[in-house]
C-alpha cells in the first residue's frame, strides 16, 4: 500500500516545478528540510542517493516522502523517490533516507555517461498529533569492520513503563567531511516488556568499505530508535540527544594473516618432526629389548653346560 502511495505521489510531483541542483546540494519543503546528501555508484553500477532530513517545524511529522530526478551526462532522465528511514519525527529529529536510480539504457540499470544533474525534494511531510513512546534508549554500542562490511551491535533497553512493539534501530553513517554515505537498519524486536533488554545488529546497507573512495570511507554514525506502537499524544517531548559512534577505534579482525603456502609448509614440518619422533621412540624401545633377548640366551646356554 505505501510504495502504490509513493508512486501515486512521485507521478504527481512531476507536474510540480523540480528545484535542479548539483549533486551535494540541499533542497526543502515546508517544516521538513534536507540537510545534504551525496551519492555513488554501487556494484552494480547503479546510481545511489543518501542523504537526511530533518523536521525543523513545531509539530511532529508523520512519514516523509521524497521525489528524486537523476540525469546523465547524455541528458537522460531517471526518476525515483523514498521513504525517510523513520516516522513521527520530533521536532528536530532527523532520519536518513536511501534512494537509487536504474538507468533505463541498459538493462541492468547500471549508468553510462556519468552524472550532471540531481535534484531530490520533500513532497509529503505532514504534521501529525502522536509521537513514538521514548522509553527504549540505547544503552550500548559498538562498531566492527570485516571483509569491507561496517557493521554496529549494542544493547537497547525498555526504561519505561509500558510494552513496546518493532522496535528497531536505524543508522546513518556519515564521512570525514560529516556527509551521509550509507544508511542501516536492524531486524525488528517483535515486543519489549518494560526493563526489557535486547542486543540488535546492523550494518552499512550495499556498501563494502574495501572498495570506497576516500570521500565515502566511514568516519562516524548517529542511531536512533523507532517504535511502531504505543504512539502517544499530548504535550511533546524534547527530541532525544542522537547516539554517536564510534566511541573507540573499531574491531577490525586481522584475520589469518599467512600465506596457503607458508600454511602447507607449516603443516609439513609438524608431520615430519612427530615421524622423527615416532622413529626414534621405536629406536629406543628395540634397544631397550635387545638386552633382554642377550641375557636370556647366555643365561640358556650356560643351563646346557651343567
Amino acid at each position: 500500500m505505501k510504495k502504490a502511495i509513493v508512486c501515486i505521489l512521485l507521478v504527481l510531483a512531476l507536474t510540480l516545478p523540480a528545484f535542479a541542483v548539483t549533486p551535494n546540494a540541499s533542497s526543502q519543503t515546508s517544516d521538513v528540510k534536507i540537510l545534504s546528501y551525496t551519492y555513488r555508484f554501487d556494484s552494480s553500477g547503479i546510481l545511489v542517493v543518501i542523504g537526511e532530513v530533518q523536521n525543523q517545524g513545531q509539530n511532529v511529522v508523520g512519514t516523509v516522502i521524497l521525489s528524486g530526478t537523476a540525469k546523465s551526462g547524455y541528458g537522460n532522465e531517471v526518476l525515483s523517490g523514498d521513504l525517510a528511514w523513520a516516522n513521527n519525527l520530533l521536532p528536530g529529529q532527523k532520519a536518513p533516507f536511501y534512494m537509487q536510480f536504474r538507468s533505463n539504457l541498459t538493462s541492468s540499470g547500471a549508468w553510462t555517461g556519468g552524472i550532471s544533474e540531481i535534484s531530490i525534494r520533500v513532497i509529503q511531510a505532514e504534521p501529525i498529533t502522536s509521537y513514538q513512546y521514548q522509553g527504549v534508549v540505547i544503552t550500548s554500542h559498538k562498531a566492527s569492520q570485516t571483509s569491507g562490511t561496517y557493521s554496529v551491535s549494542g544493547e537497547i533497553k525498555n526504561t519505561g513503563s509500558q510494552t513496546a512493539t518493532n522496535v528497531a534501530v536505524v543508522a546513518t553513517f556519515y564521512n570525514s567531511e560529516g556527509k551521509p554515505v550509507a544508511v542501516g537498519y536492524s531486524t525488528k524486536e517483535a515486543m519489549m516488556a518494560p526493563e526489557g533488554i535486547n542486543s540488535f545488529t546492523l550494518s552499512a546497507l550495499n556498501f563494502n568499505q574495501t572498495a570506497a573512495d576516500a570521500s565515502n570511507k566511514i568516519s562516524k554514525y548517529e542511531l536512533m530508535v523507532q517504535v511502531e506502537e504505543p504512539l502517544l499524544t499530548g504535550t511533546l517531548p524534547a527530541a532525544p540527544a542522537p547516539v554517536t559512534g564510534p566511541d573507540s577505534q573499531i574491531d577490525t579482525p586481522t584475520g589469518n594473516n599467512l600465506s596457503p603456502a607458508f600454511i602447507a609448509i607449516f603443516i609439513v614440518a609438524i608431520v615430519v618432526v612427530i615421524g622423527l619422533w615416532v622413529l626414534i621412540k621405536r629406536r629406543n624401545s628395540t634397544k631397550i629389548k635387545s638386552p633382554k633377548k642377550s641375557i636370556k640366551h647366555n643365561h640358556n646356554r650356560r643351563r646346557r653346560r651343567r
